[in-house]
């Protein structure tokens, strides 16, 4: 296990301040070069337990035990996360989603040599430095954003071509071509706080994402017939030692000497529901039905940006300067005053998680003896009100010859 510390400003993140056009405001004067404060205070929270990188878009990742953070996410010399991804014909992007074979392509890469590996093929090598060396730049697409990348050549086109079942040779692996993070995604600032530097190389949407494995484990609980582990969640960091869902009142994070803010919670898709060692989709979509029915977000205004996909690890963006991850880090902590009210909301999303387990019994029997002392109480109290109701009506309704007998 990786012994970084993680520790978190325990700020709510969501919860909104500000309203409408104040966010709108905020936006347009300052979100793409805002430099925010960062915490000097902080608690621990758990530590890192694993660490992923993906060098392909939508393929299998690298399990790593130490790494660099920069801006475009994280990296060990060539080997860097979501940097080259397939293309389709006409350069834009293609997914898991669609294609899950993806899923089972695992790269490798030692010095500036990519190596690919599928149990239905032949081991490919690809020199990067030679791409960059060899090749001009051309443009694709991600989520309609265009990026510069290097045609990686013929062979990668015709591994992928026959790899999807492809008579033609109309994929083709492209590699990131610049330095800097690729422009912000149409629309993507019209809730969250995103600046120039927070998009990566090629992911979806930020260049770190980070799971809870105490949500994955008490999301489990709620499967039936099935089970997921982390890796449906494609995250680069999984933190272990927090409680479930905890990681809904973060606004920072630091492992290690770096900081990360969180950007926003990772809403979640039909990539979930494909098993990462199969490549073979749940017929029930699961876990996403699962997450749809207890982690949506609540609030309105983020409920627009977000639509009906659940949230479930979240989105950062590098706020320190490039740093390492590695096992010789200090603990750090936080001491701020909002730190009691946060856990009492964490304990609170807990007890409701308990109380929402469909166990047969009645919500007002969940707690346990004491609410069953209660319940019995209430019940006995209730009664006796009516009965002494009763008495006291039933002696009003006497007639006065009743109260006054003559004798």
């Amino acid at each position: 296990m990786i012994k970084d510390k993680l520790c978190h400003c325990h700020q709510h993140k969501w919860t909104p301040t500000l309203h409408s056009h104040e966010r709108r405001a905020q936006f347009n004067g300052q979100s793409r070069t805002r430099k925010p404060k960062l915490p000097e205070k902080w608690k621990q929270v758990g530590t890192l337990k694993e660490i992923y990188v993906y060098p392909i878009k939508s393929c299998g990742p690298v399990l790593l035990n130490k790494v660099e953070c920069s801006t475009l996410g994280p990296k060990d010399g060539w080997l860097r996360d979501r940097v080259l991804m397939v293309v389709d014909e006409n350069y834009n992007f293609i997914t898991a989603r669609a294609h899950p074979e993806l899923l089972l392509v695992y790269p490798q890469v030692k010095s500036s040599v990519l190596s690919l590996k599928h149990v239905d093929m032949e081991p490919l090598h690809v020199n990067l430095a030679e791409v960059i060396e060899l090749q001009t730049p051309k443009t694709a697409k991600v989520w309609g954003t265009t990026v510069p990348v290097y045609d990686c050549g013929y062979e990668p086109s015709e591994w992928f071509s026959r790899l999807l079942n492809s008579s033609a040779n109309n994929f083709r692996l492209v590699y990131y071509a610049s330095q800097k993070s690729r422009d912000l995604r149409p629309l993507q600032n019209s809730f969250y706080k995103f600046t120039k530097n927070d998009t990566g190389a090629l992911p979806d949407e930020v260049p770190f994402n980070l799971i809870n494995e105490a949500s994955v484990i008490e999301l489990n609980s709620r499967l039936k017939d099935c089970q997921v582990t982390v890796r449906n969640f494609r995250p680069n960091f999984v933190l272990s030692g927090a409680e479930p869902y905890a990681e809904d009142n973060w606004k920072y994070i630091k492992i290690g000497e770096n900081v990360f803010e969180i950007i926003k919670p990772c809403t979640r898709c039909v990539l979930t529901t494909i098993d990462p060692e199969t490549g073979v989709r749940n017929s029930k979509a699961e876990p996403l039905e699962t997450l749809k029915s207890y982690r949506q977000v609540t609030d309105p205004e983020e409920r627009r940006a977000t639509g009906n996909s659940p949230r479930m690890g979240l989105q950062m963006a590098l706020r320190s300067p490039a740093g390492h991850l590695n096992l010789i880090f200090a603990v750090r902590f936080i001491s701020t005053s909002r730190i009691s009210n946060c856990q009492t909301l964490v304990k609170k999303k807990t007890l409701q998680a308990k109380f929402q387990v469909d166990d047969g019994k009645p919500v007002w029997l969940k707690g346990g003896l004491y609410d069953r002392f209660l319940y019995t109480t209430t019940v006995t109290l209730c009664c006796i009100g009516l009965l002494m109701n009763f008495i006291f009506f039933f002696n009003q309704a006497k007639p006065s010859s009743w109260k006054n007998p003559v004798c």
